[in-house]
């Protein structure tokens, strides 16, 4: 039996936030950059476009664990969640 299927439900004002976040054009962007990059298409991808988890990992060649854990990470600390933790 496979899971069901979880969208994220963002508010209009989140919604804004992570578009213009991913409108922003730094090039070439770092490596951490482009992780937090994907993480927040994957939010944007669950929210918006309905994607299952299933096809944001596959789309970004990702484990399902992972897409997880950055929609979880999203929903409790925003968008500053999706950055790398300092050491």
């Amino acid at each position: 039996m496979g899971r069901a299927l979880f969208y994220l439900k963002l508010t209009t004002d989140e919604t804004e936030e992570l578009e213009e976040f991913l409108e922003v054009k730094q090039l070439p962007l770092s490596p951490q950059q482009k992780r937090v990059r994907t993480r927040a298409q994957a939010v944007w991808y669950s929210a918006v476009k309905k994607w299952s988890v299933k096809e944001i990992a596959k789309y970004f060649k990702s484990g399902e664990r992972s897409v997880w854990r950055w929609l979880k990470t999203y929903q409790q600390k925003g968008l500053n969640g999706l950055f790398d933790k300092s050491p």
